[in-house]
């Protein structure tokens, strides 16, 4: 499905572009945003793109619209939906990656009703690469961190908070629970 990027986008349950408005409503500029009520658990959008290893990350020009989705392993760009998800530090969905195949579905969090902006935490994705993830956030969250940075660059208690949560990709779970075990012991 080709889509004209418009400043403030507007997804249908079955991830359909339905319209868009001006980007003054958005904090961050471009989005994607919910046109229906969206029950917490539902999945609302799939991250498209090539596969790349972290070799071919890490020499890639467009890092903005890169996920991650295994400990060295990346989705490109789709240029669709899914490369203008911002980032929140209180996110209204969560990533989901499956270890077999890489692939990453946003699941919501919480309800959403229209006009709903779909986010999620970078940080919960992003493991070891804290040299192409250290920027200002502007999420306006009442809990905001002020930087997004990748999971090894969060205090224990960020950590901690995320993964009681349930907002870490497999990996990022595991690395939580390396770092644990080396703390405490278990």
């Amino acid at each position: 499905m080709g889509i004209e990027i418009a400043s403030r986008f507007f997804v249908g349950l079955d991830g359909s572009v339905v319209g868009s408005r001006g980007a003054s409503e958005s904090v961050a500029g471009r989005g994607v945003f919910v046109t229906d009520r969206v029950r917490a658990g539902s999945p609302i959008l799939s991250f498209g793109g090539v596969l790349l290893s972290r070799d071919e990350y890490c020499s890639f020009a467009d890092l903005d619209h890169c996920i991650q989705v295994g400990p060295d392993q990346f989705l490109g760009p789709s240029g669709e939906l899914d490369d203008y998800t911002n980032h929140s530090c209180d996110p209204s969905t969560r990533v989901i990656v499956e270890r077999a195949d890489a692939t990453a579905v946003l699941i919501a969090v919480r309800d959403l009703i229209s006009a709903d902006e779909v986010t999620f935490d970078y940080s919960t994705v992003q493991l070891n690469d804290s040299r192409f993830w250290i920027d200002p956030c502007r999420c306006g969250a009442a809990g905001c961190r002020t930087v997004i940075g990748d999971f090894t660059s969060l205090s224990w208690s960020e950590k901690w908070d995320l993964q009681r949560r349930g907002l870490l990709a497999w990996y990022t779970e595991e690395a939580f629970h390396r770092e644990r075990q080396a703390r405490y012991g278990r």
